[in-house]
């Protein structure tokens, strides 16, 4: 199945996916207007209204982000935590039993607050309390993927690839996460993964600028599934992670990473319009005669991003084709 729009994704997660199914993105997807967001705090700018992504919705099979990036992820949910009451992600939840793999895919600009089980990618999976069966374990699988600095994650449980965890199997490959990780209540955590409680664990060629790997675990044997794993605190338990600070992790080359904003070749004229509107912050589209105005510094990062993409938003939410 091919995604281009957040409707088709918005229908594969609240439809569940299935088992042993593909989906694939052909353009990157913008769920929300990033512009008029705080993502910092999760603010919208008077009179907008963001569109609130699914809660603990459970979800199977493979996403393929093709180098795309997902941006505007928003969910806001206030209150105590709530043990068994779990996943707020991009997929906000996995079965027991199921398998779920993420793929060459960014999430940036994203805020998600919860109670517990919060990620920019999977929230929780496996078993959430006794009445599901520990021995059917979930499985999650995270290879190439990204969690943008401009991501904002809260909640009790919180990690950048998975949140919670409970009898399943999770391997997190050339992956790395820029986001804020804040963890907050009673035993809070927060890492690449927020909790680990018996599960199997393998993370290679990752690392987190912004915390720890992992942060809390219920099952000793961690260690031996790390190899070239990177944060700026060591967390809980793991010997194996290797510290640095943040700006030395910007020099890391241990990743191959696909999911990154793809190289374009312009042609002299398209080079001279990109070059004109990142000095000017303002565009005039040749194409259909619109004119693009970025206010902020923040806004012209976004809007230069969309034009290296090919296409660009307006105020309205309207798009804007620039380029094949």
């Amino acid at each position: 199945y091919l995604i281009g729009t957040a409707e088709e994704l918005a229908y594969i997660i609240n439809d569940g996916g299935a088992a042993n199914t593909y989906y694939k993105l052909t353009a990157d997807i913008y769920l929300n207007a990033i512009e008029h967001i705080d993502w910092a705090t999760g603010t919208p700018v008077s009179g907008y209204n963001p569109r609130v992504w699914y809660d603990n919705k459970p979800f199977q099979g493979t996403i393929d982000g093709d180098g795309h990036v997902v941006y505007g992820l928003y969910t806001n949910i206030t209150g105590n935590v709530a043990y068994g009451y779990w996943g707020n992600g991009l997929i906000p939840r996995v079965n027991p039993g199921a398998s779920v793999t993420v793929k060459k895919l960014g999430v940036d600009y994203a805020y998600v607050a919860g109670l517990n089980g919060v990620s920019a990618f999977v929230g929780s999976a496996g078993a959430r309390d006794s009445s599901e069966s520990d021995s059917n374990y979930a499985n999650v699988n995270i290879d190439r993927c990204y969690a943008g600095a401009n991501v904002t994650l809260k909640g009790h449980e919180v990690g950048a690839f998975r949140g919670t965890t409970h009898n399943s199997n999770t391997a997190i490959v050339n992956s790395y996460s820029l986001a804020t990780l804040a963890a907050s209540g009673d035993r809070c955590t927060a890492g690449l993964i927020g909790n680990i409680w018996d599960v199997t664990v393998a993370i290679e060629n990752s690392y987190n600028a912004n915390g720890a790997i992992l942060s809390d675990i219920w099952n000793s044997g961690v260690d031996a599934g790390l190899k070239n794993v990177y944060a700026t605190n060591k967390g809980a338990y793991v010997d194996k992670v290797i510290e640095l600070t943040t700006d030395n992790m910007k020099g890391l080359d241990v990743l191959t990473n696909d999911a990154k904003m793809p190289k374009v070749n312009f042609d002299e004229a398209l080079r001279k319009q990109y070059e004109t509107f990142e000095k000017e912050q303002v565009l005039s589209l040749l194409e259909d005669g619109a004119e693009i105005t970025a206010l902020s510094a923040a806004t012209l990062s976004n809007k230069l991003l969309q034009f290296a993409n090919g296409a660009i938003y307006d105020e309205e939410g309207g798009v804007h084709h620039v380029h094949d």
